[in-house]
């Protein structure tokens, strides 16, 4: 009788202890678009915080992600992955609460470089 009220009691103890260990997770969802709305598939989203801890996910076929992150204060950053036609994406100081569930959308924007860089290679071929 002792030795199991005592198992219990360890068990119940050591739950307690690594419950606390834990931090809460905060679901955070999202959608990178355009400038006009559309979806933007791979979307490369990293979420660091102050300690260097990097979380990241790539937006799906949607342009829809979900990353389960603890509450802290991140740097974020979106880039698109299969070219550089986008303009990175890039936020200082996100705060993310403790809740169950937060939204971040991003908005990607093209570089006007890039556009013009490659205006200027069909110009010349054309040429």
């Amino acid at each position: 009788m002792r030795l199991t009220f005592l198992l219990i009691a360890i068990f119940v103890a050591t739950s307690f202890v690594a419950a606390q260990d834990v931090p809460p997770f905060t679901e955070l969802k999202g959608t990178a678009i355009d400038q006009a709305g559309a979806t933007i598939s791979d979307v490369r989203i990293v979420l660091t915080n102050p300690k260097g801890k990097k979380y990241e996910v790539a937006t799906s076929d949607d342009g829809s992600f979900l990353l389960k992150v603890p509450a802290d204060t991140y740097l974020v950053e979106a880039t698109y992955q299969r070219n550089n036609a986008w303009e990175p994406f890039r936020i200082e100081k996100y705060e993310v609460a403790a809740t169950k569930l937060m939204t971040l959308d991003i908005c990607l924007r093209i570089d006007e470089k890039v556009v013009e860089q490659i205006g200027t290679k069909i110009t010349e071929k054309v040429n």
